[in-house]
């Protein structure tokens, strides 16, 4: 039983093995989705009943990924569960985009923010105390309240000309880099259509720009290409599909199974097919 999140690419499902059932239980956004007490039931259920079950999240489970609150969900019940790290999309995507999280005699330290509580007015975090410092900040889930959080940023005394990158369908072919003061980020964002998954920098590290190698673009970039292989044959061409740019869809409309007997083909005088 593999229970994937929202934003886990497509083409690992290809690598299931015949049987395995794999559930989509992730929130686009925040919104809709599988409750968490119906994620921790499943879990609960599928181990009770002996089976392998895979919490397949995208990044740092424990990073804003409430990985420790299923695992503690299991281990309270007496169900163990194992841990395979993973590296969060705060410290890849901005790396991904040429963008340093500490530079000597820049930024020493990195301060990483949810996006989720900028609109709640009395959250978890307390920004103002955590924007005084002059730290580099990376705020996940935030670009749906781009806006807000821009204005706590400024509320805490950051100046409007500081630095600010935001980068979308990081580490992907899809990747977009938006480069703005921290003032003006919020408007150019909402103009250039940029949505979630996205990431926010702040800071004057999100000035440098490390260039990368010139690269052919992808010739599928933006294309979903839907794969009716049976589903122990898609691994392969999903694989090859995702190198080119595209989003692999995995929709197997073949199952091959052995007939369910050899009667009609091998009887006497019958002619072979």
């Amino acid at each position: 039983l593999v229970l994937y999140d929202h934003l886990v690419p497509r083409s690992l499902l290809a690598h299931l093995r015949p049987g395995a059932r794999a559930v989509c239980v992730g929130k686009a956004g925040g919104r809709g989705g599988a409750l968490q007490s119906r994620i921790n039931a499943m879990l609960l259920r599928g181990a009770r009943r002996g089976m392998t079950v895979v919490r397949l999240k995208g990044g740092d489970p424990m990073l804003f990924g409430r990985g420790a609150e299923e695992a503690l969900f299991l281990a309270r019940r007496g169900v163990p569960c194992g841990i395979v790290p993973g590296v969060s999309a705060a410290l890849a995507v901005p790396s991904g985009a040429g963008i340093p999280l500490t530079c000597r005699g820049v930024s020493s330290s990195v301060t990483i923010l949810t996006g989720r509580e900028a609109a709640l007015p009395r959250g978890g975090v307390d920004w103002a105390r955590l924007l005084r410092a002059d730290s580099t900040f990376v705020v996940l889930m935030g670009v749906e309240r781009i806006g807000e959080i821009v204005a706590r940023f400024l509320a805490a005394g950051k100046r409007p000309g500081v630095p600010a990158a935001l980068v979308e369908n990081g580490c992907t072919a899809r990747q977009r880099t938006l480069r703005a003061p921290l003032g003006r980020i919020a408007a150019r964002a909402r103009g250039l259509g940029f949505s979630a998954p996205a990431v926010l920098v702040v800071g004057e590290a999100a000035s440098i720009r490390i260039p990368s190698p010139r690269r052919a673009p992808f010739p599928l970039a933006g294309a979903s290409v839907l794969v009716t292989r049976p589903a122990g044959q898609a691994a392969r061409l999903a694989g090859l599909l995702a190198a080119r740019g595209a989003e692999p869809v995995l929709c197997p409309l073949i199952e091959i199974r052995p007939p369910r007997g050899w009667g009609l083909c091998c009887a006497p005088g019958r002619k072979r097919s």
